[in-house]
């Protein structure tokens, strides 16, 4: 039976406004995709698209509620600072937020903590590992919109910079664009790999980030007093002790944290605040003598990758040996069972030790790093045998490396150069081959010569180094119609699907053993005539030779950008080799990306086209490529001048061999362009003295000014300003260099342009000027500079959106009494009467609302609809905002146009503080809206049980009903929320209150199919009659004399029908609750039967 559609009993109030007195968070509608299309990523072409597949196992469901329930036991020692609200304002307004700082500054604590109050308010709260997970869940059928916030700690890296994560970020740019369109991310990072150049700038440009060291947003000592208590309640430190410690700047919150846990330690001493370092060491090294299954566990911890699940240690011979050793190691006699390791794990869990789930880690990165440092120090050899490839990448170094400061690298002696050979060796063959070649001690000399000595030793073996494996880093076929490129080397291997560790060996310049590679395989395959590669590659393989094969050595060689390994592989290179592409690019392409100018000159010599465009609707050209590109995230491996000077050279031979220096990428963009967006001044003043076309744009009319003004790149502005640049052009739909300086916070360039007599307040066609998107960002000292100009603080958007208006609408209470303290009107309304007070009530700014309040904010100035402060405060349940409100008299009455009241909004939401804080200042209990529908009817249709117990105990009228005359009761039926029905009937509703179609709740009830309820109903004793009177009559379903009708009075009919809704008895209820008409009754009717006849 198709069941009837929300009938008008049930009531809906929206929100104050059916247009939201919202302002997008970008100025204007194309706000958002202007920022998009230019930032630096976009103007690069990902040549990288992909396929993800994946889902959340019950196992790692039990682990995320393990996680969060480790977050809620950490989050009962949080204290609110001030860099953490600075950070929940933002998230609030903003999709991506990165909080920054040093390790144990309380970076993770913090967005934990944020994540716990969205996961409170019903948001879908995603704990996320990498990158992928956010794709995952983006793409998975649980993924809810404008609804869903992913955590992430480190993802670039914990202990320094990692380029395998960061190459798996800018894989998947495109996605997480459309990701952070509907939902939010919040993650962690340390201040020195947030400040890396090599990092991804999409995340730079489109993140907001928090540096919770920064003076502004670092702890106060007020705050650290605060935390410091209530980690050390009851242990009775001394004034003296506590003026000491509050003095501490590095480490504070997590040494608070690890201080509380110190007790199962020993001594307490506040030396662990001023030296934690060397008492963690003291402490670890006591373990070693006189606790020594203490020291196993930490030590199978290191040696487990930091993830240990005890029972794991002896499922398989691997682990077995690993962990015999380590209790060997350790002193342990060999039949120590796995259960001692868990007794200690557990003994050390709080300082040292964490469990999520069954598996333990290191409390915090700053005590693995400590004991990792201290056992590496102690077995080094271990470490080289046991430890992850991707350790031994991060943290092993050798000595004669440059040593950093603070850093907890384990440094390796000569004596051990054999023994990290071996294994490097070993695993170049293995899964994760590329961790060997990212390493740094493979470029050491002694390690070099070592594994060509392996290499001659086992030249049989040769062709291992040849074969494909699928690389660790996250693959994507080619997009030919993707906009963005960052070629990096790691992305230049992910164009391939399969690639041999010579490939990978050649790509990252390890020139020396890539050679001596080929010199083995010359020396085996010594008969051959001619070009003894194709030979090779045709014998090991045992197939005939392909171009495939042929171009993808030749590409990486490309990469490497050595001429001596090109010529001694292919003695001559020939013309075929140069126009056979690998993906979407050419050897041209990829010579000049990387600035390899030695062998371009080969080329050029040899007749390639230098304005040969890549494949694929980009058409990105050699110069764009080598005037855009940056090499420096890998070093020059192979060079002794800087990237600069490389770019320019690379630039200069191909300009002086007839490259189009106009020539563009099919949206507009040029050589100039992407220059200037990088800030690549020599090359910038290069091409401008070679006639670059200074003001030639993009299809968006974004000029090279432009986004060197998005990019804050001074010198860059200047150099063009002094060679003509037209400083207020603006592009498609009117954001000017100007705009997009104030956008991005970029105070120098705002002041240089203004100093060139940049018009100040040139607006985007929407009405948003430079003022009012400094102010919608919080640049304040952008705001500053502004009004010390002469910006028009009064200058609204086309909506009417003032400055201050969007300073409210996202929090910013240092920009909004900055506006108010230049004269700035507090009220000053949108066109749909929406004003900052409003704004900043509906967000739930306590401090903005204060802020407003004290400048003489008009508190009962409503929108056109009738919606006050205090009712759009009421309706997101901000309790404190309404208590502002009250106290400084807002109207508790004041109603919208159809006579919702805030009381009425409070009670249809559930916010039950905010419901008995209305009452108890007086809010009437029984104002109805238009229609009669009451604060209690509102509840009960809702479901909001605590809220119908509040209202009946003050008194509310329980059979108040609305103009169609159904009830409270009524309404609880129809929805089925049994325990409203139960408690209204506890309280004396009346159970046989009909409206006025003569319908009961217990055929409502019958109707809407809501079994429980009507069994409820039935043992209450509700009258089963379908009307109030006996005789049907006045129903037009059936006649006076109509034989059904004793039929349909029969009590019992409601009991035998109610599980069938398509008989003769349920179609006619359900025709009388409709109100329907006899014919449309046996159409129903027979329709139904009809249609169960054919099942």
């Amino acid at each position: 039976m198709c069941l009837a559609k929300e009938k008008k009993w049930d009531i809906t109030v929206s929100k104050g406004s059916e247009n939201q007195p919202w302002v997008s968070n970008d100025g204007c509608k194309r706000g958002k995709d202007m920022e998009c299309t230019l930032n630096e990523a976009e103007e690069r072409t990902s040549l990288i698209a992909g396929n993800v597949k994946s889902d959340f196992s019950t196992e790692q469901s039990n682990i995320e509620k393990a996680i969060f329930n480790q977050w809620k036991q950490d989050d009962f020692f949080f204290i609110s600072t001030k860099a953490c609200k600075v950070v929940e304002k933002n998230i609030k307004s903003r999709n991506l937020v990165i909080v920054t700082g040093h390790s144990g500054s309380g970076k993770s604590t913090i967005i934990h903590h944020i994540a716990l109050k969205y996961r409170a308010q019903g948001w879908a709260v995603k704990r996320v590992k990498k990158v992928e997970d956010i794709v995952d869940e983006y793409s998975s059928s649980r993924f809810q919109k404008f609804n869903t916030i992913c955590v992430l700690n480190d993802p670039f890296g914990k202990e320094s910079f990692d380029e395998l994560l960061n190459n798996s970020w800018q894989t998947y740019e495109e996605e997480l664009k459309l990701y952070l369109k509907t939902a939010k991310l919040i993650m962690s990072c340390r201040n020195h790999i947030i400040s890396d150049t090599r990092l991804t700038r999409f995340f730079v440009y489109q993140s907001y980030i928090v540096d919770i060291d920064e003076n502004k947003n670092k702890l106060t000592v007020d705050e650290k007093r605060q935390i410091l208590t209530k980690y050390t309640i009851g242990m009775n430190l001394s004034d003296k002790d506590c003026d000491k410690v509050v003095e501490v700047e590095t480490y504070f919150p997590l040494l608070c944290k690890l201080y509380y846990s110190k007790e199962y330690y020993g001594k307490k001493d506040i030396s662990f605040f001023t030296e934690p370092v060397t008492v963690l060491i003291e402490e670890i090294l006591a373990f070693r003598a006189k606790d020594k299954t203490k020291y196993c566990a930490l030590a199978l911890l290191v040696l487990f990758n930091n993830d240990i699940c005890v029972s794991d240690l002896l499922k398989d011979r691997d682990t077995e040996k690993k962990f015999n050793h380590t209790l060997k190691l350790c002193g342990l006699p060999e039949n120590t069972p796995p259960s001692a390791i868990r007794d200690s794990l557990n003994s050390l869990k709080g300082c040292f030790v964490k469990t999520i789930g069954d598996k333990y880690q290191f409390n915090h990165d700053f005590v693995m790093e400590v004991t990792t440092q201290v056992f590496g120090t102690d077995y080094p050899a271990e470490i080289i045998r046991y430890a992850d490839t991707g350790f031994l990448r991060r943290r092993v170094r050798l000595e004669d490396c440059e040593k950093h400061n603070g850093s907890f690298n384990i440094y390796l002696s000569e004596r051990y150069i054999e023994e990290l050979g071996e294994r490097l060796f070993t695993e170049l063959f293995k899964e994760h081959f590329l961790d060997v070649v990212l390493s740094p001690c493979l470029r050491n000399e002694n390690i070099i010569e070592l594994l060509k000595k392996k290499i001659a030793a086992n030249p049989e073996n040769i062709h291992m180094f040849l074969k494909r494996k699928k690389v660790t880093i996250d693959k994507q076929e080619v997009d030919d119609t993707s906009k963005n490129l960052l070629l990096t080397k790691l992305s230049f291997l992910d164009l391939e699907k399969e690639v041999s560790p010579l490939i990978a060996l050649i790509v990252f310049c390890h020139t020396q053993i890539s050679q001596y590679c080929f010199n083995i395989l010359q020396q085996v395959h010594s008969s051959s005539k001619s070009n003894f590669f194709a030979l090779i590659l045709t014998k090991l393989f045992h197939k005939q030779k392909t171009i495939d094969d042929m171009t993808c050595y030749f590409s990486a060689m490309c990469c490497n950008g050595s001429t001596e390994l090109i010529n001694n592989v292919f003695k001559d290179p020939t013309k075929k080799l140069f126009a056979k592409s690998w993906k979407v690019l050419f050897p041209i392409h990829i010579v000049v990306v990387f600035h390899n100018y030695r062998l371009l000159f080969d080329m050029i010599k040899n007749g390639v086209d230098v304005n040969l465009k890549t494949i694929g609707k980009g058409g990105w050209t050699p110069l764009i490529l080598a005037a855009g590109n940056d090499t420096q995230e890998h070093g020059n491996y192979n060079h002794e001048e800087s990237d600069a000077e490389r770019r320019d050279r690379t630039v200069q031979l191909l300009l002086s061999s007839e490259a189009d220096i106009n020539l563009c990428k099919e949206n507009g963009t040029s050589p100039l362009f992407i220059a200037c967006q990088n800030g690549h001044d020599s090359t910038v003043q290069l091409l401008l003295s070679k006639g670059a076309d200074i003001n030639l744009c993009r299809e968006d009319k974004a000029s090279p000014f432009f986004i060197a003004c998005q990019n804050g790149h001074d010198s860059t502005v200047q150099l063009l300003l002094s060679k003509g640049a037209d400083i207020n052009l603006c592009m498609e739909d009117g954001p000017s260099p100007l705009y997009i300086a104030c956008q991005n916070g970029h105070d120098s360039t705002v002041q240089l342009l203004h100093n060139k007599g940049a018009d100040i307040n040139l607006c985007m066609e929407c009405g948003s000027s430079p003022l009012f998107i400094a102010c919608q960002n919080g640049h304040d000292s952008t705001v500053q500079l502004l009004l010390s100009k002469g910006a028009d603080i009064n200058l609204c958007m086309e909506g009417g959106s003032s400055p201050l208006f969007i300073a409210c609408q996202n929090g910013h209470d240092s920009t909004v009494q900055l506006l108010l303290s230049k004269g700035a009107d507090t009220n000053l309304c949108m066109a749909d009467g929406a004003s900052p007070l409003y704004i900043a009530c509906q967000n739930g700014y306590d401090s903005t609302v204060q802020l407003l309040l004290s400048n003489r904010a008009d508190i009962n100035i409503c929108m056109e609809n009738k919606a006050s402060p205090l009712y759009e405060a009421c309706q997101n349940g901000h309790d404190s905002i309404v208590q502002l409100l009250l106290r400084e008299e807002a109207d508790i009455n004041l109603c919208m146009e159809d006579g919702t009241s805030p009381l009425f909004m409070a009670c249809q939401n559930g916010h039950d503080s905010t419901v008995q804080l209305l009452l108890s200042k007086g809010a009437d209990i029984n104002l109805c809206m238009e229609y009669g529908a009451s604060p209690l009817y509102m509840a009960c249709q809702n479901g909001h049980n605590s809220t119908v117990q509040l209202l009946l105990n003050k008194g509310a009228d329980i059979n108040l009903c609305m103009e169609d005359g159904a009830s409270p009761l009524f309404i609880a039926c129809q929805k089925g929320h049994d325990s409203t029905v139960q408690l209204l009937l506890d309280h004396g509703a009346d159970i046989n209150s009909y409206n006025k179609d003569n319908v009961s709740p217990l055929y409502i009830a019958f109707a809407w199919r809501q079994y429980k309820t009507v069994n409820i109903l039935l043992k209450r004793n509700a009258d089963t009659r379908l009307s109030s009177g006996l005789n049907p009559s006045y129903l037009d379903l059936v006649d006076k004399n109509d034989s059904t009708i004793q039929y349909l009075l029969r009590k019992d009919n409601i009991y035998n029908n109610i599980y069938d809704p398509d008989s003769y008895f349920s179609l006619f209820v359900f025709c009388h609750v409709e109100r329907m008409s006899r014919a449309l009754f046996f159409i129903h009717f027979y329709n139904s039967k009809f249609s169960k006849c054919l099942l």
